[in-house]
Parts: structure tokens; sequence; C-alpha cells
């Protein structure tokens, strides 16, 4: 490789892939964050890739039948370690709270 093109690797913006599920409230939420890192890391590129989850794939399965791991994060967590995506996006939407003392 010649030096002009590898000056021109090393100036190349680098590019952020974040992870999500394929859901529309997830989509939603993954530009939001996207869209948040480009403000304060404008020098940088992002993208997302997105994928459809054992938690999507089954829902009319009992969620207890799949173990203890989460059927919605598992796969996205997989494909950070990995270094397919460098960040992931998951919400915890309607969660329980405790009763705080009512």
């Amino acid at each position: 490789m010649s030096s002009n093109a590898s000056s021109l690797e090393a100036n190349a913006p680098r590019t952020i892939t974040i992870g999500t599920r394929n859901s529309k409230l997830a989509l939603i939420q993954t530009e939001i964050v996207k869209a948040e890192l480009k403000s304060h890391f404008p020098h940088l590129n992002f993208e997302i890739k997105s994928m459809t989850t054992t938690g999507d794939n089954n829902l009319n399965k009992p969620l207890h039948s799949f173990g203890p791991k989460s059927l919605w994060t598992r796969e996205l967590e997989e494909l950070m370690l990995e270094g397919s995506v460098d960040l992931i996006v998951h919400s915890l939407k309607g969660p329980s709270l405790p009763n705080c003392g009512r």
C-alpha cells in the first residue's frame, strides 16, 4: 500500500456501529441515541445494525421456558462481544417498581 493510501485510511472517520432490535420502538430510541452521539462526536460516523432476536421470534411461548438470560438482548450482547457492534441500545419499558411504602 502506498503512503498516500495509508494516510487516507488514517484520516478516514471511524465508524461506530450501534446494535439494536428491529422493533419500531428500539429503532426510534436508537436513532435518538445516534443523533446525541453525533452531536458530541461529530468527527465520527455512526451506523445502526438491527436484528430480530429470540424474544421477537417466539411471541407465543412462555418467557420462563427460555431460561434466565434475556430474550431480547442476548444476541445483541453476543454481537458486541464478538466485535460486530460497538455498543447496543435497548430499553427497559414498563418496569415494575417496588411499592415505595404505599
